[in-house]
């Protein structure tokens, strides 16, 4: 039996992505052959059948929840002591910690015993701050929070890499920015590549199509765009229903599947948009559930406002429609896909229009990274 891995998540296992993208690759990397065990600091306790879930899901498997509190001095070492115990008990094991808030508690935890210490890098924690913050709503203390996230963030990666431990990204747009930002050598950064989707079979996607088609009433001859997300300001909800608007113009067999949690302010947008309901239909589904009605659709769409914590990040989402195939209609407001996807466009479809001025991939550094070069 190998030795034990501990993965360090301070994101909640509440969180939409997390069956997904800690969850599932856990489940099929590591679980079948060694013990895994995921400790979760939460704000909030999630309910017992939500931790009874996960512990029952491999019999490798276990959740520990431990208390989230504020990221002051005081109460981080409070966390790190609760894991160290934990950490103790073990002759030896490996540590993944998930974004830097989970590193600095991992890695002011970390024992001598471990063998092995992951930090994934999966997004900007100072610009994610500012990015919900109005610029009216700029108080004196927010912007003191906005600085020691910096800092926090800074000494992380940079610590972590005197350290030799490893630095794993998930694009590599954030792999450029580490380095620009925080003179990281770009050997030390790795990109994340466990946590990506596995593609399914032509066959399987073609069984799907058929199935969802006819449980959904979708006529085999529409083309069917499809939104898998939320309705959040930043992914452009209002943007997507007006895209399909002009698609649907062009095309009468056009017909839009949204999949998603927000379903009422879809609804909103949807009958302000004036479209017909024969045109779409808006549904929440189990994660276990997306890849069968992402099989019934023809293109993908994702829209992103235009910022560097969008231009760094790999959408779960994207990963999910490149699962079953799917082309992607997008904004060009992410690196990874603007860089990795422009062979995606094989169906016939005016849609691409979209994309027929979109810079090259050689070109493509954002301004943000642009001024730490």
């Amino acid at each position: 039996m190998k030795s034990p891995l501990v993965v360090v998540i301070y994101d909640s296992i509440t969180n939409s992505v997390f069956e997904g993208q800690v969850l599932q690759p856990l489940l099929v990397k590591h679980a079948p052959y060694r013990s895994v065990i995921i400790v979760s600091y939460e704000q909030t306790r999630p309910s017992e059948h939500a931790i009874l879930k996960i512990n029952l899901s491999h019999q490798n498997i276990s959740l520990i929840i431990f208390e989230r509190t504020t990221f002051d001095k005081c109460t981080t070492w409070r966390n790190a002591r609760q894991l160290r115990s934990l950490l103790s008990t073990f002759n030896n094991y490996e540590l993944f910690a998930r974004g830097p808030l989970a590193a600095r508690t991992a890695l002011r935890a970390r024992t001598s015993s471990c063998i092995r210490s992951i930090i994934q890098a999966r997004g900007l924690l100072a610009h994610e701050y500012a990015y919900n913050i109005q610029p009216e709503q700029w108080t004196l203390l927010k912007r003191v929070y906005y600085y020691l996230f910096d800092i926090l963030e800074k000494r992380i990666y940079q610590n972590a890499a005197r350290a030799g431990y490893e630095i794993e990204a998930v694009s590599s747009a954030l792999k450029t920015y580490l380095h620009a930002r925080y003179s990281i050598p770009l050997e030390q950064i790795t990109i994340a590549h466990q946590d990506i989707p596995h593609f399914f079979s032509e066959k399987t996607v073609t069984q799907w199509r058929t199935q969802s088609r006819h449980e959904l009433s979708i006529h085999q001859e529409r083309f069917v765009y499809c939104y898998n997300g939320s309705a959040k300001a930043w992914q452009c909800p209002a943007q997507i229903i007006q895209f399909f608007k002009e698609r649907k113009q062009e095309n009468r067999l056009a017909f839009l599947l949204i999949l998603t949690q927000n379903t009422e302010r879809f609804r909103t947008l949807c009958k302000a948009a004036n479209l017909e309901q024969k045109d779409y239909i808006i549904r929440h589904v189990a994660h276990a559930d997306i890849y069968r009605y992402l099989a019934a659709c023809d293109i993908g769409i994702i829209f992103r406002e235009n910022h560097i914590i969008n231009w760094i990040s790999r959408p779960t989402k994207v990963l999910e429609y490149r699962a079953v195939g799917l082309p992607i209609v997008h904004n060009s407001t992410i690196a990874w896909l603007s860089d990795s996807s422009r062979s995606d466009y094989s169906r016939s479809d005016s849609s691409q229009n979209l994309h027929k001025n979109r810079p090259t991939a050689v070109s493509m550094i954002h301004p943000e990274i642009q001024k730490h070069q």
